[in-house]
């Protein structure tokens, strides 16, 4: 089950790298499908490549106390951890910030009425955030502070 949601999420993240692409890219892959059109004869057409990593690194599963919710963190290339919720099949926030690969994600979701999660995520840089993520309303997440570990090292993360 775990190896099947790990595909499904990677496939997730190669798609929103693909909506990443440059002016300059999609410019270019507009050319050739014009050239396409008019008869062109190439032999190989990939409009799919993008510059961007894609792929899902790390993965966490976060349950409320009484288990009426449940959310996946995830970790990637892309240097951002997403939060899923996984009982509407909706990304509840994109956690930005990081300066390298986010290797590591580890959460807590509250149970006090205050509708919050804290996610803290590793990454390829060396640094450890910590942000505070509203899983009910329109607010977006808060970084809460960062920390760098001397070797500069990817960082693991739990809480």
């Amino acid at each position: 089950a775990m190896s099947s949601t790990w595909k499904k999420l990677s496939k997730g993240r190669k798609s929103i790298a693909k909506l990443k692409r440059s002016g300059e890219e999609t410019a270019n892959n507009e050319a050739l499908l014009a050239k396409l059109a008019e008869g062109a004869n190439e032999k190989k057409v990939n409009l799919g490549k993008s510059s961007a990593k894609a792929g899902v690194l790390c993965m966490a599963s976060l349950k409320s106390n009484d288990g009426t919710a449940e959310y996946t963190v995830t970790g990637g290339h892309d240097r951002t951890a997403i939060v899923y919720n996984v009982t509407s099949g909706q990304i509840v926030a994109t956690l930005g910030g990081a300066g390298g690969d986010v290797t590591s994600v580890h959460g807590m979701v509250f149970d006090d009425g205050s509708g919050m999660m804290l996610v803290v995520t590793g990454s390829a840089d060396g640094f450890a955030r910590a942000y505070a993520v509203p899983l009910v309303g329109d607010d977006g997440p808060t970084p809460l502070g960062e920390a760098e570990s001397n070797g500069g090292a990817p960082v693991n993360v739990t809480v």
